[in-house]
């Protein structure tokens, strides 16, 4: 699939292709679940474990005459996806290093979903590789333009990783990575490893209670396997939002607020002849603020 700006259709941030622990490895959504609850997660509710892989992704759902009718999943898109999902065979992911994003305005404490394989190729030679990140490459081979998380890493390049809670600087989410590894209940081995066999097209719909993000088809890996098509969110989230991860959000926008303000006030000069906007580049200005709005919330 090529793409170009004019042909590329919009993107929104509540949808995502994404790769979430399976529901059967319940040790591994407890341990995940209480270091998110002692973060104070703002995302706790809204999302489940996960790691992005096309996030913001694309409607996915056929444009019917009923608003309301929100059933059917453009099969086009789906063909893509698993077009990408068959290539890749399932593989084993360990939870067992820590990572963060930021500096001094930001900071985001997150786990290495780490992954390694062998394939061989068409010659027959062995070929290392890391499942994951052949994985996410096919993907947004089918969907060039969404390439938001191979921007998101510090070096330029996709880093897969599993967000365990924000923070208003980096050095705050480092001294909580300090806490939780210190903790009795940490793992201190590598049994914080899963089968990825599947991943996830998932969809939130609006904020209210929060907006949970929940499962629209389940994408499996590898030849000969059949996509299932469900609504639902996984069985260990949370079934209201409770009043500690509202207010964790409200800090959250204080904060981002906050360094709004801040950037535009460093960034202020002396005044220049005011250019007189049109009915587009108006439209176009508000399009991009929104833009920006949605990725500061909703990133994870």
């Amino acid at each position: 699939m090529t793409a170009t700006t004019s042909e590329s259709p919009p993107k929104f941030h509540h949808f995502t292709v994404c790769l979430v622990p399976p529901e059967r490895e319940e040790r591994i959504w407890q341990i995940l679940t209480r270091a998110r609850t002692e973060l104070r997660d703002a995302g706790f509710y809204r999302w489940p474990p996960h790691v992005n892989l096309l996030y913001p992704f694309c409607d996915p759902y056929v444009a019917t005459n009923d608003p309301s009718d929100r059933a059917v999943i453009d099969s086009d898109i789906l063909r893509r996806l698993e077009a990408a999902c068959r290539r890749v065979e399932p593989f084993q992911v360990q939870l067992n290093q820590f990572g963060t994003f930021g500096g001094s305005n930001r900071g985001v404490l997150w786990l290495d979903p780490s992954s390694s394989s062998e394939r061989t190729d068409a010659d027959n030679a062995s070929i290392k590789e890391v499942p994951i990140m052949r994985l996410q490459r096919l993907l947004e081979e089918q969907y060039p333009f969404c390439n938001e998380q191979r921007l998101v890493g510090e070096d330029g390049g996709f880093k897969p990783h599993m967000t365990l809670s924000h923070f208003a600087s980096r050095s705050e989410a480092q001294a909580a990575q300090n806490m939780l590894s210190s903790t009795a209940w940490w793992p201190k081995d590598d049994s914080l490893q899963f089968w990825v066999e599947e991943i996830y097209l998932m969809h939130r719909q609006g904020d209210v209670g929060g907006g949970q993000f929940k499962r629209i088809a389940s994408l499996p890996l590898g030849e000969n396997r059949i996509t299932q098509i469900m609504e639902g969110p996984f069985q260990q989230m949370p079934t209201e939002e409770y009043e500690w991860v509202k207010e964790a959000r409200k800090i959250m926008k204080r904060e981002r607020n906050r360094r709004g303000r801040h950037r535009r006030s460093r960034g202020c000069r002396s005044p220049s002849p005011r250019v007189l906007d049109t009915p587009k580049s108006i439209a176009a200005k508000r399009a991009e603020r929104k833009a920006k709005r949605e990725s500061l919330e909703q990133i994870q």
